[in-house]
């Protein structure tokens, strides 16, 4: 919490996690609050950045509900920003592919660094994935338990659920990698992606 990276990411996460609890408006308050006081941040910044994420939220479970799936770039928000919808379609699926396919990693192996996924937990659910694959090791998700966070374990108990729907064919990974690739070598222009100095701008009223 000493540099401003550390703050804002102690702050996104906080938010996360408040967005995601049914807290009442007035005790909502209350732990902004004490978040403003102690970090000495805007309140209302951190209060306005809750309620975004929680708006977002309950929009991803209404679409759920539908079974609705955006076709279009339409950001989800993550841990470390926004992530357009089919970038996160691509992480998913070739991570899923790679699962129900391990055979397909020996052909894939070098076109697969962690940092090639967007988001957060997709790349680190990747590192692990790719270094049971590279030992020629089990993949179900009970062999992850060990080494992977709650989330994480969450994200590989829905990519096994996944496996039904995905094609596991080479053309279809590689497909997927060029998504990444394309993704990588020219960012997201989605106004709503706000950079790291637009957040710290929200959050501390100030850049860096």
């Amino acid at each position: 919490l000493g540099t401003d990276d550390g703050k804002r990411g102690f702050l996104a996460r906080a938010c996360e996690i408040m967005a995601g609890m049914r807290l009442r408006e007035t005790t909502l308050d209350i732990y902004a609050g004490r978040l403003a006081e102690e970090l000495g941040v805007n309140r209302e910044a951190i209060t306005h950045e809750t309620e975004r994420r929680r708006g977002i939220i309950r929009r991803q479970g209404e679409k759920k509900q539908q079974g609705f799936l955006p076709t279009n770039l339409a950001p989800i928000y993550g841990r470390e920003g926004a992530v357009p919808v089919q970038q996160r379609r691509a992480e998913e699926t070739l991570l899923a592919s790679l699962m129900s396919a391990p055979e397909l990693y020996a052909k894939l192996a070098d076109e697969l660094p962690p940092e090639l996924f967007p988001s957060a937990d997709c790349r680190r659910a990747a590192e692990l994935l790719i270094a049971r694959l590279a030992a020629g090791a089990e993949v179900e998700p009970a062999f992850f338990e060990q080494e992977a966070a709650p989330d994480e374990m969450a994200l590989f108990t829905q990519l096994a659920m996944q496996r039904k729907g995905v094609g596991a064919s080479l053309k279809e990974c590689r497909d997927c990698l060029e998504v990444l690739h394309c993704a990588r070598d020219k960012p997201p222009d989605d106004i709503t992606a706000l950079s790291d100095d637009e957040w710290l701008k929200l959050i501390t009223g100030k850049g860096t």
